[in-house]
């Protein structure tokens, strides 16, 4: 009973300082078509992401780059924050 008690511990305590502390990004993910809306499979896209300040159309407070491949079925997966920066700093962002 108390090893049972001390491990529900240990994996609360690593859940949490892992949801807590560990930001490696937002993850986004995206099925990328063409003109006609056929799905794009295993093709190069690049993606331009911002975080936008206060309103929908507000200035940018941070820009970046993202290369990646899309799978079998079109869908194209990376996160945002570990891109190739243009402007600004992730970790600034509020």
């Amino acid at each position: 009973m108390v090893k049972l008690k001390i491990f529900s511990a240990l994996v609360f305590a690593t859940a949490f300082f892992h949801t807590a502390y560990a930001q490696n990004g937002i993850h986004l993910q995206s099925i990328v078509r063409d003109k006609a809306f056929d799905i794009l499979p295993n093709t190069d896209v690049s993606f331009r992401v911002s975080a936008i300040e206060k309103q929908e159309f507000g200035s940018p407070v941070y820009v970046e780059t993202q290369k990646v491949t899309t799978n079998d079925f079109g869908l194209a997966s990376f996160y945002f924050g570990k891109g190739t920066s243009l402007m600004g700093h992730f970790d600034s962002i509020k």
